[in-house]
């Protein structure tokens, strides 16, 4: 229970009243209200107790944010009682009266420790709480002195100041009840100071992260923590893989990436043990050796790295897993669209119409009035596929077209990664995230050389344009920004959302029939076809707004990617919500799913989308992209008689002309528009 008594700080006991059982007139609650306040600019420092519930929060207590959670402090007040006073300052009113009342300009924390405690009923609501007094001149003055001057004990402080208290005699449970915290807790951080004194160091450096200590301290030989450490490479020191290496846990050798990628005929080579069972094939079993695995994975891709470096690239850095987080360190090289030769043009054009043939195939199959007989989905599963064939095709012809400007060649690289399926990931025509600034001015420069096939009205050479009058290479560059406003509002709507992924898992199950319902769904984002689409994609508000949701999800993540199944299990059903709402949304490309074409309208509708939010017209998204003439058009919407000019202006005037005029008119080309 607690105790006033205990609440003198050890350094001001001398200087502080000490609360009278009986009341005394001079140092009861009331008499210093009264009085405090006529005499604080004589006595201020002066330490005082008073009443907890003549305290408030006080305005210009500088610490605005944190120090929400006070469980442990609230159960440190209760077993030690208050170690450190608080600094009020009194309330008046506008005259200068006094109220009665003291702000807490310094110790919030132990304010709302203490009001716990008295609404639990273990300390009186009229407590006597030991407090130094200044004046309301120098209230936001202290208040700053005194929270700058804290700062949080580092953890390797902490764990090294619960391993000396065990020295000194404390047990287990002592350190428990001293600090509010289960015996648990402090086992564990007893565990973490038994660790190699070199490890330790890094920790307390800033050079490992908690969760890596942790992992490396589940087993207690100092030489083994340290060779595991040094032995893995930067990018497979995550938490999972360090633990997998100090346990010495088997790994599956037929679905592992990393058995996978180096091979069970290098692995054995190599002096790698595999256990099988009597029923095991010859390329399956279990390797027993991750440490070793992950040291002829670095060997290997060691040995591309150097491969292509030969060649002549600027870097190549070597990741564990290319994935969303990985990915935000670099950005896409800028590239134009060279004139597609006509042995190119013609591989386009059959491609294009291979797929507007497999699509229009779709189309009739799903439209037709009578029901098609289609045994167990293999029809529309074909179908499906040679959309998607064909569509991937026609992506790689105009991929082929994109090239990289000689001025930003320097700045670019490629990052190796191993695949999930074990394969080598080589992904090229990157730029460090640091450079972006610079390959986007270098490439600048080369749009303005002059030369052939490196402007934005170059990109469209060799481009067919449709019925709208837009190129393709227009055309997908709208698609991917209208695409992912989609995923942003999608993410937003989580009823729209989970209807989507009802759709998505009823179309794939069966539920007609009597056969096995599959519980794997093929999930994947669509970053690259996105950017591959629209190279300046990251630039956009949309890709911005859903990287900050990305970010936000995975900051409530652990940090053990093998608890996160347990850890979505203890959520709320809102948290899981949010979660699966975004998780649908990111999967969302040109407007619909990957399971049905033509919805994309439907889901834009639905979340109330309107890309005028999200995308405007200037010279660079569109105007240069599009001939005179449907500048005219544009023009005509908002200033008819600008219009009129364009046919006499050369395009570059033209361009300025309409990107001045519709500044700020929120006007969009058909395809972004709603209905």
């Amino acid at each position: 229970m607690y105790d006033p008594a205990k609440s003198v700080a050890r350094d001001n006991t001398a200087a502080a009243p000490s609360p009278d059982a009986e009341g005394s007139p001079e140092n009861t609650p009331a008499s210093i209200a009264a009085n405090t306040t006529a005499n604080y600019a004589s006595d201020e420092g002066e330490l005082v107790y008073l009443a907890l519930s003549a305290l408030e929060f006080d305005s210009d207590n500088v610490r605005k944010r944190g120090g929400g959670n006070v469980d442990e402090l609230k159960a440190l007040i209760a077993s030690q009682g208050l170690l450190q006073n608080l600094i009020v300052s009194p309330h008046l009113t506008k005259r200068g009266k006094d109220t009665g009342k003291f702000g807490v300009i310094a110790g919030g924390r132990r304010l709302r420790a203490l009001r716990a405690l008295a609404a639990e009923g273990k300390i009186a609501k009229d407590e006597q709480v030991l407090c130094r007094i200044v004046s309301r001149e120098r209230a936001t003055i202290t208040s700053a002195s005194e929270n700058s001057g804290r700062e949080p004990m580092v953890g390797a402080d902490t764990i090294s100041a619960f391993a000396a208290m065990v020295r000194e005699g404390k047990g287990v449970e002592d350190l428990a009840v001293a600090f509010g915290i289960s015996a648990v807790t402090v086992q564990r951080r007893l565990k973490l100071a038994n660790a190699s004194p070199k490890l330790f160091d890094l920790y307390a450096g800033g050079q490992m992260a908690l969760d890596q200590l942790m992992a490396l301290c589940v087993i207690d030989d100092h030489a083994r923590q340290e060779a595991i450490w040094e032995g893995a490479p930067e990018y497979q020191r995550h938490a999972a893989q360090l633990r997998r290496m100090a346990l010495g846990e088997a790994v599956n050798a037929g679905t592992d990436r990393m058995a996978l990628f180096v091979g069970l005929d290098a692995y054995i080579a190599a002096g790698g043990q595999i256990t099988r069972d009597l029923f095991a094939e010859d390329d399956q079993g279990y390797c027993n050796d991750p440490a070793l695995l992950a040291k002829l994975a670095e060997e290997k891709l060691g040995t591309e790295r150097e491969r292509l470096l030969s060649e002549g690239l600027p870097w190549v850095e070597v990741v564990d897993e290319f994935d969303h987080r990985a990915r935000q360190d670099y950005v896409q090289a800028p590239t134009s669209q060279r004139k597609a030769t006509k042995a190119e043009q013609k591989a386009l054009k059959e491609a294009q119409k291979a797929l507007a043939i497999a699509e229009k195939a779709m189309s009739d199959y799903e439209n037709a009035e009578e029901e098609e007989e289609d045994d167990e989905g293999s029809r529309y599963a074909t179908l499906d596929q040679a959309i998607d064939d064909a569509r991937a095709q026609v992506e790689e012809l105009l991929g082929n077209l994109r090239v990289v400007a000689d001025d930003v060649r320097p700045l670019c690289g490629v990052v190796l990664a191993i695949e999930r399926d074990g394969t080598l990931g080589v992904y090229g025509a990157l730029v460090r995230k640091a450079d972006a600034k610079k390959a986007t001015s270098a490439a600048k420069r080369g749009e303005g050389s002059g030369e052939a096939g490196t402007g934005a009205e170059a990109q469209d050479q060799g481009q067919e344009e449709s019925g709208s009058g837009l190129s393709d290479a227009l055309q997908r560059r709208l698609s991917a920004q209208k695409t992912i406003a989609v995923q942003v509002e999608l993410a937003r709507h989580q009823q729209v959302a989970m209807a989507v992924l009802a759709n998505t898992l009823m179309s794939e199950l069966d539920f007609s029939g009597d056969g096995y319902l599959g519980s794997n769904i093929t999930a994947r984002n669509r970053d690259h076809e996105l950017k591959l689409a629209d190279p300046s994609i990251e630039s956009s508000k949309a890709w911005e707004q859903l990287a900050t949701m990305v970010a936000t999800v995975k900051a409530q993540l652990p940090e053990d990617e093998d608890g996160l199944l347990t850890w979505l299990i203890e959520q709320q059903l809102d948290v899981l919500v949010q979660i699966l709402a975004l998780c649908t949304a990111v999967t969302v490309y040109n407007g619909t799913t990957t399971l049905r074409r033509g919805a994309g309208n439907v889901i834009a509708d639905a979340v109330g989308l309107d890309m005028a939010d999200y995308w405007s017209a200037t010279g660079e998204t569109y105007f240069k992209s599009v001939p005179k003439a449907l500048i005219a058009e544009a023009l005509a919407e908002v200033d008819p008689e600008a219009a009129k000019t364009v046919d006499k202006l050369k395009k570059g005037e033209a361009v300025a002309l309409a990107e001045a005029k519709m500044k700020d008119t929120r006007w969009l080309p058909g395809s972004l528009r709603r209905g």
